[in-house]
């Protein structure tokens, strides 16, 4: 009996060699965690803050090191982020949040329910600037509630059915109490990634942050490279310089497609480029001037010019295709009209004007071409001022009669309100219409969905109409990949992906 025990032996060191060798291998790859190498465009020249609610928010760095209360699942639906739950009162006022236990800021701090005060507080302090208060000013910033640590009450002004999804924009993320005088080169958040190296111009490196609730980052860090040409970003991810590249053109995606150390995503989302008219300057105060405008635009033609086919039309509201809440109609190019308009308000012979663009993006300059030829079959001469891409933010935007701009997927109620309410920091053409103010305040307050949606077209309809944007359509987002990196889905935006689970090579 002894011998035959003793006959298994050899066996049970072999089988205890290979599980030891498999720990070490395990071991081993989970101490060569990959390091992820990602582009930025420097669009505020250098300026950036890692403060989430600034307007001049260095976004990259500011997805990774912060969170925010809920985030949108793939659906586009609000899901728990640092809050686990919440629920509201009956006539949609007051919305109490229980938040995660056990999470920590990058230096130690417990989250608890004074540092979701605090960062709300900041939000809609006025000296801030931030371009979501203009959203979120429904909070009454007097009457939080704070039942115990982890208990957040949020008190409203006025009713709002869709608060949760408010709180998905980007510049809700969370900040330690007492941190924003120096949040903006801190970066002390509670994500997956701290700062360990803030060089705008050159290159931020965040590390892993190994405490993090949400499990051990799968990279050992992400490094931010400032390379302000979308062109150079490309050429730069072909030379193995960078890792990803993103809203890049379907022409220069056609660079990868047929090479297998890449992959490319293409995410239908909400991605809206625009010209802006400044409704207070002539000629662009006269409503039907905007009309005309806007009726010169060929708008599938548009899409098949400067998209390539990859994007969808837009009819001059914001809301893009896939929320529940978009106003879905035709507005086909009518030159006929837009003579008639511009001959009503007292331009018999065409008009001239100059519109600013910049080479920010992939698209801003074609859409500037291509409208300017449409345009000129009503009469319309458009000059094409061609500036700087460093400065154009600071210098052209908001600033001049008409420009280019372009704006990330927001939810319906963000971007009317944040875009179009009269006052916002952010509405860039000026534009203020009781109506549509009203319109979105009803909106907020009613309960029933369908009728909600009624609101929320009208006050689309009236920005169609009378608004001062151009939005000849919305842009698929392309980025590129290189094959080695997981946990990037391509049904999700950068804003919602879990940066933790990213991976690169085989952690």
């Amino acid at each position: 009996m002894l011998k035959k025990q003793l006959s298994y032996f050899p066996h049970i060191i072999i089988i205890g060699m290979i599980l030891f060798i498999a720990c070490k291998q395990d071991a081993q790859a989970a101490s060569e965690r990959g390091v992820l190498r990602l582009a930025h465009v420097a669009e505020w020249g250098g300026a950036e803050s890692l403060d989430p609610a600034s307007s001049k928010r260095f976004i990259p760095a500011i997805l990774m090191l912060y969170e925010r209360l809920v985030r949108l699942d793939k659906d586009r639906n609000p899901c728990p982020d640092l809050a686990e739950s919440w629920e509201s009162d009956p006539a949609s006022r007051k919305f109490t949040f229980h938040l995660r236990r056990n999470v920590r800021f990058h230096n130690g701090k417990p989250l608890t329910a004074k540092d979701v005060v605090y960062t709300f507080k900041h939000i809609l302090d006025p000296d801030v600037g931030s371009p979501a208060a203009s959203a979120l000013n429904i909070i009454d910033a007097e009457a939080f509630e704070m039942p115990n640590e982890h208990t957040v009450v949020f008190n409203l002004r006025k009713p709002h059915a869709d608060f949760p999804l408010l709180l998905t924009h980007r510049q809700t993320r969370i900040i330690s109490e007492g941190s924003a005088p120096a949040i903006g080169k801190a970066g002390i958040g509670t994500g997956p990634f701290k700062l360990a190296k803030l060089d705008v111009n050159g290159t931020t490196v965040l590390a892993a942050n190994d405490d993090y609730h949400g499990g051990q980052p799968k990279l050992k860090r992400i490094d931010i490279v400032s390379i302000a040409d979308k062109n150079a970003q490309v050429y730069a991810l072909l030379d193995d310089l960078i890792d990803s590249v993103r809203n890049i053109s379907s022409v220069q995606a056609q660079l990868f497609e047929e090479n297998k150390e890449f992959t490319v995503q293409e995410l239908p989302n909400g991605y809206m480029h625009n010209l802006v008219m400044n409704t207070t300057i002539v000629p662009f105060n006269d409503v039907r001037v905007r009309k005309a405008m806007k009726y010169v635009v060929d708008r599938h033609k548009m899409v098949d010019l400067v998209l390539r086919g990859h994007g969808v039309a837009g009819y001059d509201h914001p809301v893009f295709p896939n929320d529940p809440y978009r106003l879905v109609l035709e507005r086909p190019q009518d030159i006929e009209k837009a003579r008639a308009l511009l001959a009503e308000a007292g331009y018999p012979d065409g008009l001239d004007v100059e519109l600013y663009v910049a080479d920010v993006n992939a698209y801003m300059v074609i859409m500037a071409i291509v409208y300017k030829e449409m345009a000129a079959k009503a009469g319309i001469r458009v000059k094409i001022r061609f500036v700087p891409a460093k400065t154009y933010w600071d210098e052209i935007w908001i600033k001049v009669p008409f420009c280019g701009s372009y704006w990330a997927e927001r939810t319906a109620d963000q971007i009317l309100s944040e875009a179009y309410l009269s006052g916002a920091k952010w509405n860039d053409s000026l534009w203020s219409n009781p109506q549509f103010d009203q319109l979105l305040s009803d909106a907020r307050k009613e309960q029933y969905p369908e009728k909600r949606k009624v609101f929320y077209q009208e006050a689309q309809q009236l920005v169609v109409e009378e608004g001062g944007t151009i939005i000849p359509f919305f842009e698929n987002t392309i980025r590129v990949l290189r094959s080695d990196i997981q946990g990037i889905p391509v049904d999700l935006s950068r804003d919602n992906i879990n940066w933790a689970r990213v991976s690169k090579g085989t952690p």
